[in-house]
């Protein structure tokens, strides 16, 4: 992911890094107050998309634009996903060209 960040970055992304663990993910959601999150599908406490439900919960973020980012594959993963109210669904390994125009088109989207 780390590198997938800074591939972000180079293409002149703002971009955060969080780790979610045991600590309560909405703080730090509302200190950095970003634009879109790109969250990992396969994370050790929740996956991606219990956390996309997680987000969607909290009116304050309904702005926020979720990305779901997995090396799984597939019609029925990215539907999955957007029945969760993700706004896009990027598959690993990324093209980075290709994931930040992407990306863009998700973040400019009303």
């Amino acid at each position: 992911m780390r590198i997938i960040l800074r591939c972000f970055r180079q293409k002149h992304f703002i971009v955060g890094y969080l780790t979610y663990g045991t600590s309560p993910v909405i703080k730090p959601i509302v200190e950095f107050s970003p634009d879109c999150i790109i969250s990992d599908l396969m994370m050790a406490t929740m996956d991606g998309l219990e956390f996309c439900n997680e987000i969607r919960h909290h009116k304050k973020f309904d702005k926020i634009k979720i990305v779901i980012l997995s090396p799984q594959d597939g019609e029925d993963r990215k539907e999955k996903a957007l029945d969760r109210d993700a706004n896009g669904y990027l598959t690993k390994p990324i093209n980075i060209t290709t994931s930040a125009n992407e990306l863009a088109v998700i973040i400019k989207a009303p």
